[in-house]
C-alpha cells in the first residue's frame, strides 16, 4: 500500500450528497457489496471505490472521485490510467442506469487530456447514453 493512500470507502458512512448533484434527488445505483471490481468494488482497497447515482433524466450516471497518492503518476498529479479507469467505469454505470442491464460500451479508447489533474482534486464524473445503436 502507498503511504497516504485512502483505505476507507466513502460509503462506509452514510453517503454524502455529491456536489455534482447538489440540487437533484439522489437515486443511488445498487452495487453488489461482494464485487472485487477495481473501479466500483466497495471493499477493494486498491480501487477507486466509485459509487454512482442515476441522473435525473435516467440517461446516465454521476459520481465523484478524489484521487489520493495511490493514483499518482507524475509527482503531484493523477496518472492517466486512473483517469481512464474512472471514465470507463462511468460509461459502464451510465449504460446500467439507462438500460438496467450491463454491457461494455463500444467506444472506450479515446482519452483527450487537456490538463493535469492534481492529487486530492475532486473530479465530477458524468456519463450520458446518447445512442444504443
Amino acid at each position: 500500500m502507498v503511504p497516504g493512500a485512502n483505505t476507507k470507502r466513502q460509503s462506509d458512512a452514510p453517503p454524502a450528497r455529491p456536489a455534482c448533484m447538489a440540487t437533484e434527488p439522489i437515486a443511488w445505483l445498487d452495487n453488489d457489496e461482494r464485487t472485487p471490481c477495481i473501479g466500483c468494488g466497495p471493499h477493494n482497497a486498491a480501487g477507486l471505490r466509485l459509487r454512482f447515482a442515476r441522473r435525473p433524466d435516467g440517461r446516465g450516471a454521476s459520481a465523484e472521485w478524489t484521487p489520493d497518492a495511490a493514483w499518482q503518476g507524475f509527482p503531484g498529479n493523477v496518472h492517466s490510467a486512473g483517469l481512464y479507469l474512472a471514465l470507463i467505469e462511468t460509461m459502464n454505470w451510465s449504460l446500467y442506469a439507462h438500460t438496467g442491464g450491463t454491457g461494455l460500451p463500444t467506444r472506450t479508447a479515446a482519452l483527450d487530456m487537456r490538463r493535469r489533474v492534481a492529487i486530492g482534486e475532486t473530479l465530477v464524473l458524468r456519463g450520458q447514453v446518447v445512442s444504443l445503436e
